[in-house]
C-alpha cells in the first residue's frame, strides 16, 4: 500500500468516526494498522475511536503500540 493509499484510508475512517460510524472506522484503522507501518495519528485516531466505544483496553493497547513505533 502506498502512502497515498493509506493517507486516503485515514481519511476516510476520520469522516466515519466523524459521522458517529466509529466501528467502520476501527475497522478500517485496524487493517490498516496490521498490515502497514502507520503513523501516531493512525494509533490515536484508533485509541480515541476506542475511548468513546467503551473499549478501554483496546484505546490503552492503540496507545502503547505509539510507543514501540520505529519512525527512523
Amino acid at each position: 500500500m502506498t502512502s497515498i493509499d493509506r493517507t486516503l484510508s485515514y481519511k476516510r475512517a476520520l469522516k466515519l468516526a466523524n459521522s458517529g460510524r466509529l466501528s467502520e472506522a476501527a475497522a478500517i484503522l485496524g487493517t490498516l494498522a496490521d498490515k502497514e507501518k502507520c503513523a501516531v495519528e493512525f494509533y490515536i485516531l484508533l485509541a480515541i475511536i476506542k475511548e468513546q466505544s467503551g473499549d478501554y483496553q483496546a484505546a490503552r493497547q492503540a496507545l502503547k503500540k505509539i510507543l514501540f513505533l520505529d519512525n527512523t
